[in-house]
């Protein structure tokens, strides 16, 4: 029998990592990078979308990004490949308009890209879809709903819906945002309008129901915001925490938004004295920038 002596997988994880060339540009800001701060029930200042120091480093280019691990780059890549088969689903159903639309709205400099067009059954209205993929179980009821929780679109996703449907509020009556998941194949969608309620107070409308956490003109403040902080060359604070503190763990757990298995580690960790169950802000753990954020902190 012949040795094996290289591995496919690990080829494979590494061209996907691999630098790639690329050239200079012209900063610009992205719809996936918007994002939103409020106040909710409790009183506790909540944070939706890209972290804005995240945003910083990407557009002044401070720091090179972190490598991205394979893991991340195959969910991209998995996220890209549902989209593909929806828009030849959307094909041959005879109601694709077109897809990877680019734009440019140069009094926010904002550069995006919506995923695809359609037109309405029945009618010659244009509608926008936002495809996103998911997985595993908190996405699962957040997305599905259940006897506890009622459905919804993830917030920091449904900003960026937000960005195309405002920008070209006069072309498209709403968009929908559509879900499926990578494991089990469950799926469901959400239809994103907007409803005014006077000047500079536009509210997002999830499924018929106003959604009264924020307007959408909160989001582009952010922009302006993140843009000042550009301008002046000074960091801006970071949104999220990688390690939440015990009445912060203690507080999100009644909520619900900590998972059991996860909480009772900690909990057990900390009532030996151990800090060794670490719960905080996906988006820190993730973060391109992790590594050079938590020296500017």
């Amino acid at each position: 029998m012949p040795l094996i002596t290289w591995s496919l997988v690990e080829q494979t994880d590494a061209h996907m990592t691999r630098n790639k060339l690329g050239f200079p540009r012209q900063p610009h800001f992205y719809p996936s990078e918007a994002s939103l701060q409020w106040v909710d029930f409790s009183g506790e200042k909540r944070t939706a979308g890209t972290c804005a120091r995240a945003v910083y480093f990407r557009y002044t280019g401070s720091f090179p990004s972190r490598t991205t691990s394979p893991y991340t780059q195959w969910i991209f890549a998995l996220g890209k490949a549902v989209e593909e088969i929806l828009v030849e689903q959307y094909k041959q159903m005879g109601i694709w308009v077109t897809n990877n639309v680019e734009f440019y709205w140069p009094e926010y400099n904002i550069k995006g890209e919506m995923d695809v067009i359609i037109h309405e059954p029945g009618t010659n209205r244009l509608i926008p879809c936002e495809i996103k993929s998911f997985y595993a179980y908190q996405a699962t009821r957040d997305l599905m709903g259940n006897s506890k929780v009622s459905a919804a679109p993830k917030t920091s996703q449904m900003l960026q819906t937000l960005i195309y449907l405002y920008r070209f509020q006069d072309q498209f009556p709403y968009a929908k945002m559509i879900y499926y998941a990578r494991d089990s194949a469950n799926r469901t969608e959400f239809d994103i309008s907007l409803l005014s309620e006077g000047e500079n107070k536009t509210r997002p409308v999830v499924n018929g129901v106003p959604d009264t956490r924020f307007y959408v003109e909160n989001i582009l403040a952010r922009y302006r915001e993140i843009e000042q902080y550009c301008q002046m060359q000074i960091v801006p604070p970071g949104d999220y925490e990688l390690q939440w503190s015990e009445e912060k763990i203690r507080r999100r757990n009644e909520l619900g938004e900590v998972a059991k298995g996860k909480f009772e580690k900690w909990e057990k960790a900390s009532k030996k004295g151990k800090d060794t169950e670490i719960i905080g802000d996906w988006q820190c753990n993730w973060c391109s920038y992790k590594d050079v954020c938590y020296g500017q902190r």
